[in-house]
């Protein structure tokens, strides 16, 4: 079923019209919205989504068939009677698959400098995006658009927070990330993984899990045993966890600040040279 939820960035394409969130949208039911011939809408050439599995589009395409499109497509004019997407490319792929002439669908005017930034939106806002999709979309939003967490968090109309925790899952090793695309670790059991001292405990404790049917808080209170053990230090006092969440939102990227007696380390976590040109631009970037 189509997505009913859509980011900040995609609330003003159809706010102004109530009807459009109906189970069936009439034709010609305002001016904002229209029928347009299928043939004449391109898919947006920014669409981040590079492949659609088949088998998601053929379930999308039977449940509209079922009870109709209960979001139509937001399309901008390019030519004369030529549109470009703008949102909504799962719908059109099974609109098409269904043999439709016409889809109905909302008429914005929309600049080009935006189109990347709204195709990004709406893929993070699917509601069958697993933990790890949801982690990697935020962090292609960040990184595409050279944006901080919280730049993206209201973008998106989630919680700072939320968009921290989500790309947190990313430090974790691709073997249990991998479990978690799956379903077999659920997000919290994730978070509780990511406090262990090492990948190799990590590992070990989602055997533990898998085996033993471990809840949350049970591996919580294992990993805290585990730091314990490892001589790893307890929980940061709550004025250092601020700082480091503050500084996690400028960069957009992990951060720890270690402080002894006044003395100690800030170390900034980077993935590539992309993400360090851009750690390097931040950190130099003249101030006002």
């Amino acid at each position: 079923m189509a997505d009913r939820k859509l980011g900040r960035g995609l609330d003003y394409l159809i706010q102004q019209d109530p009807s459009l969130v109906q189970t069936q949208v009439e034709p010609d039911s305002s001016r904002t919205l229209r029928h347009i011939s299928i043939d004449r809408i391109a898919p947006n050439p920014n669409q981040p989504r590079g492949r659609v599995g088949d088998d998601s589009i053929q379930e999308l395409a039977a449940s509209i068939q079922e009870a109709g499109l209960m979001q139509p497509l937001v399309v901008r004019p390019v030519d004369a009677g030529l549109y470009e997407l703008v949102a909504g490319e799962r719908r059109l792929r099974a609109c098409r698959l269904l043999g439709w002439a016409e889809v109905p669908a909302v008429v914005r005017e929309v600049e080009s400098s935006r189109m990347l930034e709204l195709a990004l939106i709406e893929n993070i806002q699917r509601k069958d995006l697993n933990p790890i999709e949801c982690a990697r979309a935020l962090r292609e939003m960040m990184d595409t658009l050279q944006l901080t967490q919280e730049e993206v968090a209201g973008k998106v109309g989630k919680q700072r927070s939320s968009v921290a925790n989500y790309l947190r899952l990313l430090e974790l090793p691709e073997d249990i990330q991998e479990d978690v695309s799956r379903g077999t670790l659920t997000m919290g059991h994730a978070r509780a993984l990511l406090s262990l001292p090492d990948d190799a405990t990590k590992r070990a404790m989602v055997q533990e899990i898998l085996s033993g049917g471990l809840s949350v808080r049970s591996v919580e209170r294992r990993a805290a045993l585990a730091r314990a053990r490892s001589g790893v230090a307890a929980e940061k006092p709550p004025y250092l966890v601020e700082l480091q969440q503050k500084l996690e939102e400028r960069l957009g990227m992990p951060v720890q600040i270690q402080d002894r007696a006044g003395r100690g380390k800030v170390t900034v976590w980077f993935r590539d040279h992309k993400e360090f040109d851009r750690l390097f631009a931040r950190l130099t970037r003249p101030v006002d």
